[in-house]
């Protein structure tokens, strides 16, 4: 998974809002395995300015997703998301289960056919996974 595909997880899982530009650019950079501090010099930013966007960024993370996330197992936590929601779905497509893609944004629903609605998941259905 990259970073992008991450950002794809993200955008689903905190919609409507999705994240703040500083936001962004610090999962960007913690995701490459950046400091607070090497960001804040690349960016000219204060490092405790930095510090309590991320802490509120690891906040919201935590909850849109229901398990905590932090700098250090932020990849982890995503793939683990990515691997829970499309397996449930193939294995299981019952729509009243809260991981259900539908809900979350990452397929669209029409008269029975799903369709992936992000890349992602265009990648990962591509071979005739679950979508026909």
């Amino acid at each position: 998974m990259d970073v992008e595909q991450a950002l794809s997880i993200i955008d689903q899982s905190l919609k409507p809002k999705g994240l703040t530009d500083i936001q962004e650019l610090i999962f960007r950079q913690c995701w490459q395995g950046k400091s607070y501090y090497d960001i804040a010099q690349e960016f000219e930013y204060e490092v405790g300015y930095l510090r309590i966007a991320g802490s509120q960024l690891w906040q919201q993370l935590s909850k849109a997703l229901g398990e905590k996330v932090t700098k250090a197992n932020l990849q982890s936590v995503l793939r683990r998301r990515m691997n829970a929601i499309a397996p449930s779905f193939i294995l299981n497509p019952s729509p009243t289960k809260p991981e259900y893609p539908d809900s979350l944004g990452l397929i669209k629903l029409k008269e029975n056919k799903a369709t992936p609605s992000c890349e992602l998941y265009r990648q990962y259905f591509g071979a005739g996974r679950g979508f026909s």
